[in-house]
């Protein structure tokens, strides 16, 4: 997404992403909502779930082949992917999970939403419609997620799980230059979500998203003192070996808790 897509406006208003960044995320991503999934019970009756879920990995590996290439948007020639995958030496990973030059074509064009078209009565094979799951959702959410505002307009399902998007709730972060202590504040925030019985999904730049079975949202107010505590704690544990700092309640007040505010849907470090 981004960049020059003659004259596509939808598309070029878009933040660009380097591919290798989109398919880790999307790969990410779609292993975590996996994750959930299995926890819940909801894969049992998917037959070698590891081995399907590499097939739908590697079919998202090629998904924008066409953007690598620099061929048509409408991926109608197969030749140009089969090229491409005999050109980085990947026949022998196709053909450890069972695939071949006809289904890896059919993961990448019927999931891709511009493509399906061009699927349509000549592919579409219902032995892996759990793989396609997997290719078509690992994009679309690296994709939104990529974005400033990201919200999900849209339910994902993989196999009998489905990910309501109403129940997916964020916690914003203002952006600051202390990269670091963000980090330790994120965390922090990540234990104490799991302690509630809140499932962690993922963070971005600027928040973190976690998954709320009840579509209720956490009041950060309600926590965030022992979020400061347990943030702190981190931050005595990285610097006084270092740094020689010692915290000691008789002498220094918690001196680092002025550094992180806590606002209404809302954190922020600050000096």
């Amino acid at each position: 997404k981004g960049g020059e897509w003659g004259g596509n406006l939808k598309f070029e208003s878009k933040k660009d992403m380097p591919y290798l960044s989109h398919i880790i995320s999307g790969a990410s991503m779609i292993l975590r909502v996996i994750d959930l999934a299995i926890e819940e019970g909801k894969l049992s009756d998917i037959k070698d779930i590891e081995h399907k879920i590499k097939r739908g990995l590697i079919g998202f590996l090629f998904h924008d082949y066409n953007k690598i290439m620099n061929s048509s948007y409408k991926m109608d020639e197969k030749d140009i992917l089969i090229s491409l995958i005999k050109e980085l030496n990947l026949d022998d990973l196709l053909n450890d999970v069972g695939l071949n030059y006809d289904t890896i074509y059919d993961l990448v064009i019927s999931t891709e939403i511009g493509t399906q078209f061009n699927a349509i009565g000549k592919f579409q094979d219902p032995s892996i419609g759990f793989e396609k799951d997997i290719v078509s959702n690992a994009d679309k959410l690296s994709s939104i997620f990529n974005e400033s505002d990201s919200k999900l307009n849209m339910n994902i399902r993989v196999g009998n799980f489905i990910l309501k998007k109403d129940s997916i709730k964020s916690i914003k972060f203002t952006p600051s230059i202390y990269y670091a202590l963000t980090d330790l504040v994120k965390l922090s925030l990540i234990e104490e979500l799991n302690s509630l019985g809140m499932k962690y999904l993922w963070a971005t730049e600027s928040a973190v998203y976690y998954y709320s079975y009840d579509g209720a949202s956490i009041n950060l107010q309600d926590i965030s003192n022992k979020l400061i505590d347990r943030t702190i704690e981190y931050y005595r544990e990285i610097v006084s070996p270092h740094l020689g700092i010692k915290f000691n309640d008789r002498k220094i007040q918690n001196p680092a808790r002025g550094i992180i505010k806590i606002d209404i849907g809302e954190i922020k470090c600050v000096a």
